[in-house]
């Protein structure tokens, strides 16, 4: 954003929420850049060209915001050259900061976080294994047509009744089967979709709780139409992977989004 006015840059990274890194101590006056629209205000050493007093502040910075870097929006941060620290948050002034303590406990925040990440991530993963069984078995259930009490007289109807339509000659079973394996290729790829949410959750759990909401509320709808029309197992089925969908909805937590 080179050559935008102090108060576009500083809208940018609101919108965006990022973190906005700079030598410009202009950033740190509250009537320009209020706090309630402040994704965080970091003012970093070494404007001067004092290589040294940037790295060194740099360095602290990426050891603190690696792990948490959400944790600092609507603060306002002076890091000098020799790890000192001034934080101004929420009306509030600290300038008495032990670097190392705050490394620390930013570590243990991002790591809880991330226990709820792997919490997602695990239910998701036992939600994609239960898909895919029930996706094997109806594969399986595809094989003697699905039905239920082997060859009868309707199956044999099926076979036999035949029409011409749409250029092609088919019978009623041809459709009962192509639907059926249909139907097994969705499952498939919800099979699919469902682990890889599991990755998307392991980095940001808030992003993938609507999706599995998603899931949720179509499973759910799934085994009513399997207790009132098909069978119990079917039914069961969509009962245990909805469970396992729920579980992973309360446990996917919002995630601290990455500094830019």
């Amino acid at each position: 954003m080179l050559g935008d006015s102090d108060e576009d840059v500083f809208a940018c990274a609101w919108r965006e929420r990022r973190v906005l890194l700079t030598h410009d101590r202009d950033f740190l006056d509250d009537k320009r850049f209020p706090e309630h629209r402040n994704p965080g205000v970091i003012a970093v050493a070494g404007g001067s060209g004092d290589q040294y007093a940037l790295g060194m502040s740099i360095a602290t910075v990426m050891l603190i915001f690696d792990h948490a870097p959400r944790v600092w929006e609507r603060s306002k941060i002076v890091v000098g050259a020799d790890q000192e620290m001034v934080i101004r948050t929420r009306g509030r002034v600290y300038d008495d900061i032990d670097v190392m303590n705050i490394i620390c406990a930013t570590m243990y925040v991002n790591n809880s976080k991330k226990g709820e990440c792997m919490n997602t991530t695990l239910w998701l993963r036992i939600s994609a294994i239960i898909s895919l069984l029930f996706t094997a078995g109806h594969f399986m259930g595809g094989l003697k047509n699905w039905s239920p009490m082997g060859d009868n007289p309707v199956l044999q109807s099926m076979r036999t009744v035949r029409f011409h339509i749409m250029g092609v000659d088919r019978s009623y079973l041809d459709f009962f089967t192509g639907l059926g394996h249909s139907l097994t290729v969705s499952l498939l790829l919800q099979s699919v979709l469902l682990w890889i949410l599991g990755d998307v959750a392991r980095t940001n759990a808030s992003l993938a709780r609507p999706m599995i909401a998603a899931f949720v509320v179509a499973v759910a709808l799934t085994g009513v139409v399997a207790w009132r029309y098909i069978l119990p197992v079917p039914a069961f089925f969509s009962l245990a992977l909805c469970t396992a969908l729920v579980s992973a909805f309360i446990t996917a937590r919002r995630q601290p989004l990455r500094a830019g």
